[in-house]
């Protein structure tokens, strides 16, 4: 679905961003599903947060129709909806995104075996990712998403009203039968029953050391009093070995839940705990 280097060159301006972000760098996090897949996380209308695979070959913003159906969005006869209030995890937000209200057969089949590890809602495509220049260095946990002044051409090839042609529907089998598989071999989704919690913080690895590279503004971590330039050395008193361990702590995390960081800034050594926060 997505192959992606460390630098993607895109363009554009989502539709009706911000306007006192309009000419800055966004940064929105990430985390890579068991596929590899690069996930980035997003309310629609409100709603709690959901998966959405990166994928450059998909010519629009994809939504699965059971999310959809429970943030209140409604599809039109040809399947496209516009959705009010879409904001990425982080600080990335945006009004009146158009959005095709459809499964694909991709999503289908990996959900219904369980090979992401996580339940996949929907597909950021070209729609989207051409409206932005991204700068993605996969050692981080983080994109940083630069809005470009520039409108991409509406996708075309949908047919109306939910059609498919033979190519179309041949592939909508298989995501059914890969669905029906998982089912009947006890694969599925790997679900937690609690949500996992927003620190607000980017960590990177730099010399080995996992370090704190930004801390969104407002959240959990900027209120605790964390900063940019912090050691990580131990997450909820176990110890911080690299920055794949330390995404896997965090992502063990519920809302709200207490966690506590031990880190280094400058010669300090400083314990700091705060609360995670529901979703971002």
């Amino acid at each position: 679905m997505l192959t992606m280097v460390m630098w993607i060159g895109l363009a554009g301006l989502l539709s009706h961003q911000e306007k006192d972000k309009a000419l800055e760098g966004f940064v929105v996090p990430y985390r890579l599903s068991k596929t590899q897949h690069i996930v980035v996380r997003a309310r629609l209308n409100g709603s709690a947060p959901l998966n959405f695979v990166m994928d450059t070959g998909a010519p629009a913003f994809f939504v699965a129709e059971e999310p959809a159906k429970k943030a209140g969005i409604t599809p039109d006869e040809s399947g496209w909806a516009i959705i009010g209030d879409l904001q990425f995890e982080g600080q990335l937000k945006a009004k009146k995104v158009k959005a095709r209200i459809e499964t694909p057969f991709q999503l289908k089949g990996m959900n219904g075996m369980g090979l992401a590890g996580m339940e996949l809602h929907g597909m950021i495509g070209y729609s989207i990712l051409a409206q932005y220049e991204i700068k993605l260095d996969l050692k981080k946990d983080h994109m940083i998403w630069t809005p470009l002044h520039w409108t991409p051409p509406e996708p075309k090839g949908f047919g109306g009203g939910g059609k498919k042609n033979s190519q179309g529907a041949t592939l909508e089998l298989v995501g059914s039968f890969m669905q029906g598989l998982g089912s009947l071999t006890g694969g599925k989704a790997a679900l937690t029953p609690k949500v996992q919690g927003f620190s607000g913080l980017a960590l990177e690895q730099n010399e080995g050391k996992v370090v704190v590279s930004s801390v969104f503004t407002g959240s959990p971590a900027a209120k605790a009093g964390l900063m940019p330039g912090d050691e990580i050395k131990r997450i909820k008193d176990e110890e911080v070995k690299n920055l794949a361990d330390a995404k896997r702590k965090l992502s063990m995390i519920g809302a709200p839940e207490e966690v506590t960081f031990s880190l280094v800034r400058g010669k300090e050594t400083l314990s700091v705990t705060f609360k995670t926060a529901f979703g971002f």
